[in-house]
């Protein structure tokens, strides 16, 4: 049996904390299957970024960020 495979993505708006921890989330373009959108957030929100950096205050701040998340579904 042959085996296909197709490409699911999402994008995300992602909350980058000052410590590089993801903060809140949300869909900002559905993969068009809202468990996997569930999913997508669930895994990013384990990702740790590295800050931003404001160089006039010498310190990392709080980002707005977005990121794609594909998935890869193995059909036969």
């Amino acid at each position: 049996a042959a085996f296909h495979a197709q490409t699911i993505s999402n994008q995300l708006q992602v909350e980058v904390l000052a410590d590089g921890r993801v903060g809140a989330s949300r869909v900002i373009r559905s993969s068009g299957m809202r468990d996997l959108d569930e999913l997508a957030r669930q895994y990013v929100a384990g990702w740790i970024f590295q800050p931003a950096w404001q160089p006039q205050a010498n310190k990392p701040v709080r980002v707005l960020t977005s990121v794609w998340v594909r998935f890869g579904i193995k059909k036969e």
